[in-house]
């Protein structure tokens, strides 16, 4: 992708963030460490961009239309960049179809390489260890909230698209286990047999 600089006005008199540097830059630590400061200041230059407004309201509009007209989305509700708040809402299905869409547009191979890795970077770096690097994710949480969704590779090369959308999920409940499990040496030996399976 080539580099772009955009002017954002970020306050009402005059106050001006100067960005260089190439998109890909941009969305990579959004996608793979959940960088949430990133992510509201893309939504505000896509308004400032698409709309002459950097605001989140423009970002939003952009999002909306992009996600009605191009992917075929509508029923997502936004009122962040990041997703951090509640009032957010997205069927599995509506981000499956996004990232369908985004496998097969011009910067797919750019979107999919942004994401986490499972078992080595990012967000994934401690999850998906068994995986062998053939899941590329983003996670998303918050309190009573998890998410994961992306693309996973098969052991013949097949990808498939996955969303998982939890809510009233209760982390504290589940890592427990999970971490006796694992200070006992058996997670590995698990994951393995059902993967085999």
């Amino acid at each position: 992708m080539s580099n772009f600089r955009s002017l954002m006005q970020v306050a009402k008199h005059t106050e001006l963030i100067l960005a260089e540097h190439t998109l890909e830059d941009a969305v990579k630590p959004c996608n793979t460490v959940s960088q949430n400061l990133y992510a509201e200041i893309l939504m505000k230059l896509l308004g400032f961009r698409f709309r002459g407004t950097g605001s989140t309201a423009a970002g939003i509009e952009v999002v909306q239309d992009f996600l009605r007209n191009e992917v075929g989305v509508t029923d997502v509700e936004l009122v962040d960049g990041c997703g951090l708040a509640r009032e957010n809402k997205a069927s599995a299905e509506s981000v499956v179809a996004l990232l369908r869409y985004m496998r097969r547009h011009r910067y797919g191979r750019t979107f999919i390489e942004s994401l986490a890795v499972g078992g080595a970077t990012g967000t994934l770096r401690e999850r998906l260890e068994t995986t062998g690097g053939r899941v590329r994710a983003k996670t998303g949480s918050i309190s009573g909230v998890s998410c994961l969704s992306g693309y996973v590779e098969n052991a013949t090369g097949e990808t498939y698209i996955f969303s998982v959308l939890a809510n009233g999920w209760q982390n504290q409940i589940v890592r427990r286990p999970y971490r006796a499990r694992r200070e006992e040496g058996r997670h590995d030996d698990l994951q393995r047999r059902r993967i085999d399976r």
